[in-house]
């Protein structure tokens, strides 16, 4: 399964519970991608699909989901600022300095 599609579904999940047809239409993925996906996230601890049919994050998947995010808005800053500031600015970091 094309990865990028995992990631929509997981970081879709993130803004909450949702239902099999949300899901769907945000990760791209196909009717049978999409249960292929979900039992395979399930079966790894990361989906859970609650009673009332919604799927939601486990808090391991809470935690995939933040490092998603958070690999999602440093991929944006390298295309924006560039790698050169962008590695300046966290050798600086790492200094202590401002």
């Amino acid at each position: 399964m094309n990865w990028r599609k995992r990631e929509r579904l997981l970081l879709a999940l993130a803004d909450g519970a949702q239902r099999f047809k949300e899901l769907l239409a945000a990760s791209g993925l196909s009717d049978t991608g999409l249960i292929k996906a979900l039992n395979d996230l399930q079966a790894n601890g990361i989906v859970v699909k609650l009673p009332d049919g919604r799927y939601s994050l486990t808090e391991k998947g809470r935690e995939w989901a933040k490092r998603l995010k958070a690999e999602e808005v440093f991929e944006r800053v390298i295309r924006e600022k560039g790698v050169e500031k962008v590695v300046d600015a966290l050798l600086k970091l790492q200094r202590g300095q401002s």
